[in-house]
């Protein structure tokens, strides 16, 4: 789903009064980044009537949709705005976010947190009481509660009535079914085993912990029978025994899609040429390339080779870098771009980091003389004048402290400069 600038949306708010802000800032900015949790607060002030989604982009200073589409995905998959679509219209519900009891007792979003902020920073956030002298005289939830299949519904929703609004896990790969068949209904009947919290909580800790749904069995059994209950909790620490008995692995989340905001793992030459082409307006690119100013005409087929793509400006900036070195800085025509983006497209570019990756991995395909694999996407197809460029970008890193600033002629020459053209 990819939202265009001229389609409409309207936006709905789920709950009543103001935005936790201390949950919003503390606990959930460092998890979407800035631009979502910007997003998140534009919405808020939103009234109840359609709008162009050129108004969020005109907001936030967003160049083009792709990004937009982005941004909102990661409010999506963090549980703050649910996306729903009649026709071209859209309709955003936005969802409270947790409060910081509610936060801490969602353990996917507590490890997805510790591993952005480390666990220094985690602690600090964390309540320390002191409890020394004080007995636990809390009563248990089988002391409470008598647990039938008469009422079982009853008992077992105030334990996921607060987690309903969180955020929300398909696990796809778990076969429900199969897991609910493996119970005797004298034990847990089918229809509790139905409810919709519960089943939610279950798909949540499966993905957690990556257990079957024989292991699941076992996590949910084991809180039966040595807890008597179904409390979330007690199913998520058996389930991380489970877990710890299978590897020593530690738990992480990151995004799938790479996230403009962070540069993990990349080096610093790496994340010049990054901000390079995203920092850069083509306009701006082209004059310092040929010491000319770009004619209109030349600007119209970037922008609706942009409109038309989705690609970043970033994405685009790179794609006039290679191909004003092969054509000796002259623009061919729009379907020559247009060929170009198509290899993209089908090797799934997205970013300016993917198409970056995209050529490194041609250049040693070439090298061995065979297609090869990145991830789950094959690479094939590429033009021939990306041969080179990985020593060209190893020779223009060494002239260039990392504290410089980065000059793209001199950077555009040393890495093009030489190559062979078609």
């Amino acid at each position: 789903m990819a939202f265009s600038g001229y389609d409409t949306f309207k936006v709905i708010k789920k709950y009543k009064g103001g935005v936790d802000n201390y949950s919003l800032t503390n606990l959930y900015m460092p998890l979407i980044g800035v631009d979502a949790y910007s997003m998140y607060y534009l919405l808020t002030s939103l009234d109840e009537e359609h709008y162009l989604f050129t108004k969020l982009m005109d907001h936030l200073n967003i160049g083009n949709s792709s990004f937009l589409t982005e941004t909102i995905k990661k409010l999506e998959g963090i549980g703050l705005v649910e996306v729903w679509q009649k026709k071209d219209e859209y309709l955003f519900i936005l969802n409270q976010p947790l409060s910081y009891n509610e936060f801490m007792s969602n353990h996917i979003l507590v490890e997805f947190l510790k591993g952005k902020i480390g666990l220094t920073e985690f602690n600090k956030l964390v309540n320390n009481i002191n409890l020394e002298g004080y007995k636990n005289k809390t009563h248990g939830f089988d002391e409470v509660y008598e647990r039938t299949n008469a009422n079982i519904k009853n008992v077992i929703s105030p334990f996921f009535k607060r987690l309903s609004n969180s955020i929300q896990v398909k696990n796809e790969k778990f076969d429900y079914l199969y897991f609910k068949l493996k119970f005797d209904n004298s034990v847990i009947s089918s229809d509790a085993l139905e409810i919709k919290e519960l089943k939610d909580e279950i798909l949540r800790i499966s993905y957690h912990y990556n257990l079957n749904e024989d292991e699941m069995y076992d996590a949910v059994m084991m809180a039966i029978r040595i807890n008597k209950d179904l409390n979330p909790k007690d199913i998520l620490n058996h389930a991380r025994s489970i877990y710890a008995q299978k590897t020593k692995e530690v738990i992480g989340f990151k995004t799938k899609e790479a996230d403009p905001f962070t540069y993990e793992n990349i080096d610093t030459d790496t994340t010049k040429l990054i901000d390079l082409c995203e920092n850069t307006s083509s306009e701006e690119l082209l004059y310092t390339l040929s010491g000319i100013k770009p004619a209109l005409a030349e600007l119209k087929m970037l922008d609706d080779l942009m409109k038309n793509t989705g690609f970043s400006q970033g994405v685009i900036n790179f794609m006039i870098l290679l191909v004003s070195n092969e054509k000796n800085g002259e623009l061919p025509s729009y379907n020559y771009f247009e060929k170009i983006a198509n290899t993209w497209k089908r090797a799934k570019v997205n970013t300016t980091l993917d198409a970056l990756n995209l050529v490194n991995a041609k250049l040693k395909n070439d090298k061995e003389g065979k297609v090869k694999k990145v991830g789950a996407k094959t690479i094939k197809d590429v033009p021939d004048w990306y041969r080179d460029y990985e020593d060209k970008l190893k020779e223009a890193s060494k002239k260039k402290e990392d504290n410089e600033n980065v000059d793209v002629n001199e950077l555009a020459k040393n890495l093009f400069s030489g190559s062979e053209s078609k």
